[in-house]
């Protein structure tokens, strides 16, 4: 068995596709330049790691209601609830259009046959001009696929990884609400602090569901360019 097989039948995403399909996506995403292992636990050395950064909910709340008719569904999978997305980096840096960057990338591939990686995405939106945003401001040369989430009660994510190591790009997240739930690890993350921005892990499984309606989340990608950066904002 080569290297590919062995990814492909243990990959809890790939498992399910054609050993084609499988291939065209596993080829492409092994081609993305990457950091070492060793680099990406210096800087992810707990699953989520606090930073300096923080956006004033309040202001954020208020603020964002001027985009609310742009908010689209997240994919298409109506088990996993009342999920919308508001794209603050897509491809095209339109915000009113359909956009298939709102919704999990290897669904449009294996669904639509369209084929995209995180760190291609690159098209800054005018939501990111929002002022409540400012504290995100020293992260903006470095953005790519990143966006606004919008959930409803009981709406959520179920268990998964979505970075393969060696990492292509980094993740941050934050929410606006402690009736948040998030397990790493199947650890759920406790004192959690609403419109903080925390370093996530996500080549290790984890999962989240909301406990109230209208609960927004900062989901932001960076690429690898951005290290020190990161270095330099973490608190601990």
């Amino acid at each position: 068995m080569n290297k590919f097989e062995k990814y492909w039948k243990n990959d809890d995403v790939l498992k399910n596709y054609p050993e084609d399909v499988a291939k065209m996506f596993y080829d492409k995403f092994f081609k993305l330049p990457t950091i070492g292992k060793r680099q990406y636990k210096k800087l992810y050395n707990q699953p989520l790691r606090k930073t300096k950064l923080k956006i004033n909910v309040v202001e954020f709340v208020n603020e964002v209601q001027q985009y609310k008719t742009c908010f689209q569904k997240w994919g298409n999978k109506k088990d996993k609830g009342q999920r919308w997305g508001l794209p603050l980096v897509n491809e095209t840096g339109i915000i009113d259009e359909p956009d298939d960057t709102i919704q999990p990338l290897d669904e449009l591939f294996f669904e639509k046959g369209k084929l995209l990686m995180d760190v291609e995405i690159r098209e800054k939106t005018i939501a990111c001009m929002m002022e409540s945003l400012q504290p995100l401001r020293k992260l903006y040369p470095y953005l790519v696929r990143s966006a606004i989430l919008k959930w409803h009660w009981g709406a959520g994510f179920a268990r998964h990884r979505d970075m393969e190591l060696p990492a292509n790009h980094f993740r941050l997240w934050g929410t606006c609400s402690e009736k948040m739930v998030l397990k790493i690890d199947d650890q759920e993350m406790r004192d959690i602090e609403a419109g903080r921005i925390y370093l996530i892990d996500t080549s290790k499984f984890h999962e989240g569901w909301s406990k109230q309606n209208h609960l927004f989340q900062f989901f932001l990608g960076v690429n690898l360019d951005a290290y020190d950066t990161l270095e330099s904002i973490c608190l601990n």
